[in-house]
């Protein structure tokens, strides 16, 4: 089991500003929702996967978007047009918004509409007018991951795969996605989110052709060797440790000089189990216009499975992502570099 972390089905109270879970977290000081991410990966046909964004702190929806990924790990994305939605718009502030049952929710008070809802049996995402751009209700996996103080990760934070279904821009759509979420007491804000901008993980969710869902976290802060790793399959427990190894090989990010890495095909390995995620379309950032200011930052996109044999699944979001990667300190942490 690796240390400071929990993986568990969540409660209804995971969802509030102040969870239970972080009460100890920095002795008398409260631990309160500082930002709220919902991202996904729609599978659209006749063209590149979408992927979509949206990044909240507790008052504001800051900025969001649906692009469509480059054509290839290493290309960058573009915008889709006719998905407009919420930016830096003021919202309700994040909080109760139902007693029953508890549910829990943000929405736009003006500009382009947006509202979203959370509760421990399901989340209902809008955006845009009645839903036009994107609606959908979201089933969560059963099992989600919490990071405290002392994980690998070493902030408060949440992860939660969801497997949502509804419409996206008037089509049928089901998609996997996840929210992600992280706490801080008054004053520690900036030192939380400077640590929560350092790794290179791997956030994957699948549907198999059988039906069963499974789900993997791969996540290193530091030195390759020692990180964090979470898989479930559907009928298994999950298996949680902190001894990971990550045997890809990467390289550097073609359209900057900054010497950042990205890793086209990845391996990484824990718990007895290797997962491959296969690069096939690229990003700079989340945001129509690539995000070439974000420094040691890249994401690929792609497909994965766990074992030795490929297999297909019916539905999947594949996320890999890179924080402050560079060529010369990642060769320094034990990572393979491209000559």
């Amino acid at each position: 089991m690796a240390s400071g972390v929990e993986v568990r089905a969540f409660t209804n109270d995971d969802f509030s500003v102040s969870p239970l879970t972080f009460k100890e977290e920095f002795g008398d000081l409260e631990a309160r929702l500082i930002r709220h991410d919902n991202c996904g990966m729609l599978l659209v046909e006749g063209d590149r996967p979408h992927y979509y964004f949206h990044n909240m702190d507790v008052e504001t929806s800051r900025w969001s978007g649906f692009i469509r990924l480059g054509d290839g790990p290493l290309a960058l994305q573009s915008g889709v047009e006719e998905a407009v939605t919420a930016q830096n718009e003021p919202m309700t502030p994040y909080g109760v918004v139902e007693t029953q049952p508890l549910t829990y929710g943000v929405k736009t008070t003006s500009g382009v509409a947006m509202e979203f809802t959370y509760n421990e049996q399901e989340c209902v995402w809008r955006e845009g007018a009645d839903g036009a751009v994107l609606d959908v209700t979201g089933e969560w996996f059963p099992y989600g991951l919490i990071c405290h103080l002392g994980s690998e990760y070493d902030i408060p934070f949440m992860h939660l795969p969801v497997l949502l279904k509804g419409h996206y821009l008037g089509e049928p759509i089901e998609f996997l996605a996840c929210i992600d979420r992280i706490f801080s007491p008054a004053g520690e804000e900036n030192a939380i989110m400077a640590r929560a901008t350092r790794y290179v993980s791997s956030y994957c969710s699948g549907v198999r052709e059988d039906g069963r869902r499974e789900w993997f976290v791969a996540l290193m802060c530091h030195e390759n060797g020692t990180g964090l790793g979470v898989y479930w399959l559907e009928g298994e427990e999950p298996i949680v440790t902190d001894d990971v190894v990550n045997e890809g090989v990467w390289e550097r990010l073609p359209y900057v000089d900054d010497e950042t890495v990205v890793c086209v095909e990845n391996t990484w390995r824990f718990g007895g189990k290797e997962f491959h995620v296969n690069g096939l379309w690229g990003a700079k950032g989340f945001t129509p216009a690539p995000r070439l200011d974000r420094h040691g930052q890249s994401q690929v996109f792609g497909t994965w499975y766990e074992g030795e044999t490929p297999y297909a699944h019916r539905v999947w979001n594949t996320f890999s992502e890179n924080m402050d990667a560079y060529a010369s300190t990642m060769a320094e942490n034990g990572f393979q570099i491209s000559s």
